[in-house]
């Protein structure tokens, strides 16, 4: 994120979804529009933490993503594996009450219940 000047009038460049997006803070000197772009830092920086956001619905955003941007084989992957993990952690956990604990209890789980291998034998 950065400012620029353009016709007497400084502007913010910064990057939306890997696109580089510019917006006009209507300022003309570079005070004001320093101002300006900390309290717009601050707004993009809320809109980014959503930590009221459950497992659930994060779920949903990343798979949507992973769909679009990943092979099939890794972004089924990516959801089977997801999957067992709300089975064992629990779907209205939220992002920021995520313990440590329940990612060792998943890890855990997942080697209760994977097959014997060479190493396991």
């Amino acid at each position: 994120m950065y400012l620029t000047k353009r016709h007497n009038i400084y502007y913010i460049f910064y990057k939306v979804n890997w696109k580089k997006t510019c917006k006009s803070t209507k300022a003309t000197t570079k005070k004001e529009a320093l101002e300006f772009l900390t309290t717009f830092k601050k707004e993009q920086k809320k809109k980014q933490l959503n930590p009221s956001l459950n497992l659930d619905e994060f779920y949903k955003l990343y798979i949507g993503k992973a769909e679009v941007f990943l092979v099939r084989s890794s972004w089924s992957l990516a959801r089977r594996t997801f999957n067992q993990f709300l089975k064992v952690v629990g779907h209205t956990t939220k992002l920021n009450e995520l313990t440590h604990n329940q990612c060792k209890s998943y890890v855990f789980e997942k080697f209760k219940t994977s097959k014997k291998t060479f190493f396991s034998a």
